[in-house]
């Protein structure tokens, strides 16, 4: 693996997988954890950047998509850690893409990190800025422990059902449901707490370009019609949560 510090910020290549959304930098060909092929990616961003009110300091690319980005930021007025994802503005329809994110924004849930803004970054991106708590995702709680026990796995659903029925109320899914989209929080409240992050947009927030609508969103957790083009719907979510579920109480992926 590559490491380049450029003027303008950071410039990185390796080997990721778009299965689990591990990086690796040894030389292998597939995923030890899912045996999908590794891709070479781009991990590259700048230093900082002021996006609205807000001044940014990057800290890592978290997903190396073509036409997606996701990366972690640091809000450099209060320290908070945010989730920063951009999209090429060929694959959006911009007034879906607004009326969407407004009605997200409106939404306040205790297990689901919350929309702060959105908007474009002059002609060439779309943005989307999220809370990103800080916590053990679930990915690594698996990667440590192997797998979950019954008791577990049946409160952090319990949790995930219960914003998954916000939503749906909203008339909205989630659409990218996959352990590294579930961050553990310490609550004093209660223990093992879900927040819910890196939602996926609709398929009406993009252009009918081939290939691009479900590049963020994990194969190991999307239902079958939705690797056909079909729209996301409580049918897909509720697959993607069976194949968690299998993920949580095996360890392994539901298959590879």
């Amino acid at each position: 693996m590559a490491f380049c510090i450029l003027r303008e910020g950071f410039f990185q290549m390796a080997l990721f997988c778009f299965a689990c959304h591990r990086t690796f930098d040894q030389q292998i060909t597939e995923c030890p954890f899912d045996s999908f092929a590794l891709i070479e990616a781009n991990f590259d961003y700048p230093p900082s950047m002021t996006v609205g009110s807000r001044s940014l300091t990057f800290e890592s690319c978290l997903f190396p998509g073509e036409h997606i980005r996701a990366y972690a930021v640091r809000d450099q007025a209060n320290a908070q850690t945010l989730l920063f994802e951009t999209y090429a503005s060929q694959i959006i329809e911009p007034e879906y893409f607004k009326n969407h994110l407004s009605n997200l924004k409106s939404l306040t849930h205790d297990n689901l990190a919350p929309v702060l803004d959105f908007g474009t970054l002059g002609e060439g991106l779309y943005y989307v800025l999220s809370d990103y708590p800080y916590g053990e995702n679930l990915d690594e709680k698996l990667v440590k422990n192997g797998q979950l026990s019954p008791q577990l796995t049946v409160h952090l659903f319990n949790q995930l059902l219960n914003v998954l029925g916000a939503l749906k109320e909203k008339g909205m899914v989630h659409g990218n449901i996959m352990p590294t989209a579930i961050t553990l929080v310490e609550d004093s409240r209660m223990a093992d707490k879900l927040k819910l992050v890196r939602m996926s947009l609709p398929e009406s927030c993009f252009t009918r370009e081939a290939g691009t609508r479900a590049e963020y969103i994990s194969p190991l957790y999307l239902a079958p019609e939705r690797v056909r083009g079909q729209n996301a719907c409580e049918a897909t979510e509720i697959y993607s949560m069976g194949a968690l579920m299998y993920k949580c109480l095996s360890g392994m992926p539901p298959y590879t």
